[in-house]
């Protein structure tokens, strides 16, 4: 009998440790997948970052040898900028500048293609962005092109885009260059030969002979005429219009007078929750640009404006809003900061610009 309650207990003990052995393997084999996914994702994330910088490396390498401006690759050195900088974090005008400069290039490439955008500098010379979402490549180099088919995306003329009035006529190489390649008139491999000269009646047109390099002599490829006002590219020979800017940009264009200005930019204001749906506003100092002050909006045209609204504890005391630009076609807003000193977008074609 004692044999048998004896046996019984033992039994008994066997089962638990069974029972228990079996939740402690579980628990460790549970654990276990926890910590390779969070190895796993920071090895990716790592991948990822190695990835763009090798997939921006190979497309440069690859970029046609005719465009202009693009630095030695032997051994390109490609780092990530920060998006958030302290006016302490820069150590000369120049850096400065060139951090403007990409805040604006950003601006404009959204206009065109909304995203979220990461910078990126090849040997301090030449600057990628990329869009976070879909690893989709841009190259500034006077103008904003797609890699690694180095479409046009957002081009540079005169008097529309950055910059640019203070820029040489060679500036327009990459454009041309770019609607060249793209009918097929010269390979990626070719050497071009550029002859620029401007009307001497309308000066905002620019013409720009191409010819062919290929050690016999030089074959002409064709004249082309960049209107810098209408943002066009115009074959002369054929009279075909390669390039139309309006065409791409497909604006909503809503022209816009003085005395529309204010309603319209409190309209787009609204959409942007910066004023609200139902708050009352005053619009005062309104002006239109000029030469002498367009320089703070690009080159732009359209409307300075001051907006205003009721303090929420004393409406008769009356709030800063801000100080805005509206574009005459009230496709693009901006507002005045003060401690930069400057205006930036906030609205454009699609999306606020962020």
């Amino acid at each position: 009998m004692f044999k048998k309650k004896n046996l019984f207990i033992l039994l008994i003990f066997a089962c638990m440790l069974t029972y228990l052995g079996g939740n402690i393997l579980a628990v460790s084999k549970n654990a276990t997948p926890k910590t390779n996914v969070t190895t796993n994702k920071k090895t990716t994330q790592k991948q990822q970052k190695i990835s763009i910088e090798k997939t921006i490396a190979k497309y440069l390498e690859n970029v046609p040898r005719i465009f202009y401006i693009i630095p030695e690759l032997d051994k390109a050195k490609i780092t990530k900028l920060k998006k958030n900088y302290n006016i302490t974090d820069f150590t000369s005008e120049a850096d400065y500048f060139y951090y403007e400069y990409n805040k604006i290039m950003i601006d404009e490439l959204n206009e065109r293609i909304p995203g979220n955008y990461s910078v990126y500098s090849v040997n301090d010379k030449l600057y990628c962005y990329v869009e976070n979402n879909t690893n989709k490549i841009y190259i500034e180099n006077d103008g904003i092109f797609s890699l690694p088919d180095y479409k046009i995306v957002v081009p540079i003329f005169n008097k529309a885009k950055t910059f640019s009035f203070n820029r040489d006529d060679d500036v327009y190489y990459n454009l041309i260059a770019s609607l060249v390649i793209r009918d097929k008139k010269l390979s990626k491999e070719s050497k071009f030969l550029y002859d620029t000269h401007r009307d001497s009646k309308d000066d905002y047109k620019l013409y720009v002979k191409v010819t062919m390099e290929d050690g016999i002599g030089d074959h002409y490829i064709g004249t082309y005429m960049i209107d810098t006002v209408m943002r066009t590219v115009t074959d002369q020979k054929t009279k075909k219009v390669l390039y139309d800017d309006s065409a791409v940009m497909k604006y909503p264009e809503t022209f816009i007078t003085e005395k529309q200005a204010g309603e319209m930019a409190a309209k787009i204001l609204r959409k942007l929750k910066i004023l609200g749906a139902n708050q009352r506003y005053y619009v005062t100092d309104v002006k239109e640009t000029t030469d002498d002050n367009n320089y703070l909006v690009e080159g732009r045209e359209g409307y300075f404006l001051t907006i205003r609204i009721d303090n929420p504890k004393n409406p008769e005391i009356k709030e800063l809003l801000g100080n805005f630009f509206i574009n005459n076609t009230s496709t693009v807003m901006m507002k005045y900061y003060v401690v930069e000193d400057l205006y930036e977008y906030i609205y454009g074609k699609y999306t606020p610009f962020g």
